[in-house]
């Protein structure tokens, strides 16, 4: 994901070239060949020089950043979630990116910042790559969003999507119980729950129980937190969350000692 923050049932198309195709991991459908620019469509079909940048298998297909994304949304969510019950931290996206989506892990989307977020701040013992997202699990951390349809950014998100994504985001923690939520971007939040006020940091009211967290933004379109800055936040959640700094272990596992919980 990039879990920018449930418009289940509703597939999200964007169109940036057309012709060939190839299934995707996100449910969808990728489509390749002409670009429509200013001027009308041109030919622009290639090959991206590197199999590994599409998130595809080596010859699948071309890049998808180049390419018509349709992903139906209303059987599945287009990423799983990565989620068990009592996390001690679960991170919270608003929603899916497209990118991420075709390539079927959160956070994949190039210049998102959310791995090496966790990293330099301690949550992970080494830099996961997105499709290690699962590895997580064992740390007592987790992944979701709050809005299951994946869009170029949140700002294509209405505001009928912000409330129905909510009470389905909520219908999920009640059942898992983690005890942090850490919402990925203060926007996201203040539209999920009406808070204009929120500021990045603890906040006052629990969620189900679950203590709340606000952390800026990991996309790298968030000029406001170059990479130290975000990963002092990052820091001081995972000091709140009572975790230690994994950087420091010899071992990724977690452990009741790690989480305080039994």
């Amino acid at each position: 994901m990039d879990r920018s923050p449930l418009g289940a049932g509703r597939g999200d198309r964007r169109v940036l070239q057309r012709s060939g195709g190839c299934r995707v991991p996100g449910g969808g459908f990728l489509t390749c060949g002409l670009t429509a620019g200013p001027h009308g469509p041109s030919d622009r079909s290639r090959q991206p020089p590197h199999d590994q940048d599409t998130g595809l298998e080596p010859g699948a297909g071309p890049d998808p950043k180049h390419c018509e994304v349709t992903i139906d949304t209303s059987s599945r969510p287009a990423l799983n979630d990565v989620v068990a019950e009592r996390l001690v931290v679960i991170f919270v996206g608003i929603n899916p990116g497209l990118q991420s989506a075709v390539r079927g892990h959160s956070f994949s989307t190039p210049g998102n910042r959310m791995w090496p977020a966790l990293h330099s701040a301690g949550f992970t013992p080494r830099l996961f790559r997105p499709e290690q997202e699962r590895d997580l699990l064992n740390l007592g951390l987790g992944i979701t969003s709050l809005i299951r349809r994946p869009t170029p950014s949140a700002a294509d998100l209405t505001h009928e999507e912000y409330v129905q994504g909510t009470q389905d985001f909520l219908r999920r923690m009640k059942s898992l119980r983690p005890t942090w939520l850490a919402f990925l971007g203060v926007t996201g939040y203040r539209a999920a729950f009406g808070d204009r006020h929120a500021s990045t940091g603890m906040q006052p009211a629990k969620i189900d129980g679950a203590n709340a967290w606000i952390l800026p933004n990991p996309s790298g379109r968030n000029a406001h937190f170059p990479p130290a800055a975000l990963a002092q936040e990052f820091t001081a959640l995972r000091i709140a969350a009572g975790l230690p700094d994994r950087r420091r272990t010899r071992h990724s596992g977690v452990t009741p000692t790690d989480t305080g919980r039994s």
